[in-house]
């Protein structure tokens, strides 16, 4: 009897109508949930990529921002009439006076290592009067003089060793610019700052993106300016995608590196030659992929058994009048003619 009734059960309409309302429930939740986890992964990667971005063009400010103050030194020093004493006649006399002023410059200012006049014969002058200055190095033919003589501008190089006073052998980045003692046609010089590298590495090594990510510059030959790993890259345990960075086009480009699927965002500097490139690890934002997925599926998860449960309890309200009237009918066939059938709402049922 207990079978029958299950049987009977199973297929009533009370529990048809619960699945029908329940699978268009479920139908109608699981679209619109994987419509929304869509757009909303969608969202996470743009907003990922667009956060990264806004920090390498905060990092490119800063930069760019920096390097104008050391063009303003470079344009103080121009200006002087002790440098122009000292390129036009580089007597002892005039050699020192620049000397102290090179090294006026310098007070509190622990972001440069040195300054230096170059002549065109290879003489210099430093603003270390107790620094031994390397007689092996040819400095016309180094890149921040010829780079100076022959563009426009404060010319940037990128890192390298400091090879202008002997034992010193600082990481610095070498800003240099033409001199001239306004003769037509002429090249008297060049004016050479040489920056801390160190305080170039503060402002970018600060800069995390994602768990994994990070910013590195290279200038525009590829050569690496900075890099946080930079003993890898020299000793070619690492490296970097550096041809297609520059062959790229749309400021971001997507390879795989080591394994793993990479994002570059690519960012060139007003100021100076370099790219500012941040580099983005795809499993970084799956990891938040995998929060969301989890938390879309319990979701979803949570909703459908709330749709189910309130389908099977619509689907018996509904039927509540049809239940009541069954009730009735069987009392009245037991002989009891006086049934009265409470009707709740009037309605076809």
């Amino acid at each position: 009897m207990r079978s029958v009734r299950r049987v009977r059960f199973l297929n009533s309409i009370q529990v048809s109508l619960a699945l029908a309302i329940g699978l268009i429930v479920m139908v109608i939740l699981s679209s619109m949930g994987l419509l929304l986890y869509n757009a909303t992964d969608k969202i996470v990667v743009e907003n990922s990529n667009e956060t990264a971005r806004k920090m390498i063009q905060q990092v490119n400010y800063d930069i760019d921002y920096y390097l104008n103050t050391v063009e303003t030194t470079i344009e103080s020093i121009r200006y002087s009439d002790a440098v122009a004493d000292y390129f036009e006649s580089p007597t002892e006399r005039n050699r020192m006076r620049v000397v102290v002023f090179m090294d006026s410059l310098l007070i509190n200012r622990e972001d440069i290592i040195n300054i230096a006049l170059i002549r065109p014969d290879g003489s210099l002058v430093t603003n270390d009067s107790e620094g031994i200055v390397k007689t092996e190095v040819d400095f016309t033919s180094e890149p921040y003089y010829l780079e100076a003589i022959n563009g426009e501008g404060m010319q940037v190089t990128s890192s390298h060793v400091q090879n202008i006073l002997m034992g010193q052998y600082q990481w610095v980045v070498s800003c240099s610019s033409g001199y001239s003692l306004e003769r037509e046609g002429t090249n008297d010089g060049v004016i050479l700052v040489d920056l801390n590298f160190n305080l170039i590495e503060d402002m970018v090594s600060r800069i995390a993106i994602g768990d994994k990510g990070y910013i590195f510059i290279i200038d525009e030959q590829g050569e690496m300016v900075y890099h946080p790993k930079r003993e890898l890259i020299y000793s070619g345990i690492r490296t970097e995608k550096i041809e297609e960075i520059l062959a790229s086009e749309n400021g971001q480009l997507r390879v795989e590196v080591d394994g793993y699927l990479t994002d570059y965002i690519i960012t060139d500097a007003p100021f100076s030659p370099w790219k500012i490139i941040g580099k983005v690890f795809v499993e970084d934002i799956n990891s938040y992929r995998e929060s969301l997925q989890s938390y879309f599926f319990t979701l979803i998860a949570i909703s459908l058994v709330i749709a189910v449960a309130l389908s099977i309890i619509l689907a018996g309200t509904i039927l509540r009048p049809v239940n009541r009237l069954l009730e009735g009918i069987d009392t009245f066939q037991t002989g009891q003619l006086d049934v009265d059938v409470h009707v709740e709402v009037e309605n076809e049922l």
